[in-house]
């Protein structure tokens, strides 16, 4: 399972964004807002939804700034 495998990235920094998205702190670039939904840029290019369940994380974190 999805969770199983998160949990076993005990040591890495990481964030939910969305309930399919797990990402590397190291990995993100940037964040976006567009119209009312985030978006993490990452350093590889792809852009991955921020859904409003794990915001408040990713806002208390500082990667979210409006």
């Amino acid at each position: 399972r999805f969770k199983d495998a998160i949990d076993e990235m005990e040591g890495v920094e990481g964030y939910y964004s969305h309930r399919s998205h797990w990402v590397n702190r190291e990995a993100i670039k940037s964040a976006a807002k567009t119209n009312a939904s985030w978006r993490l840029k990452l350093i590889n290019g792809d852009e991955i939804p921020v859904s409003r369940k794990f915001q408040p994380e990713l806002e208390a974190a500082g990667l979210l700034q409006a």
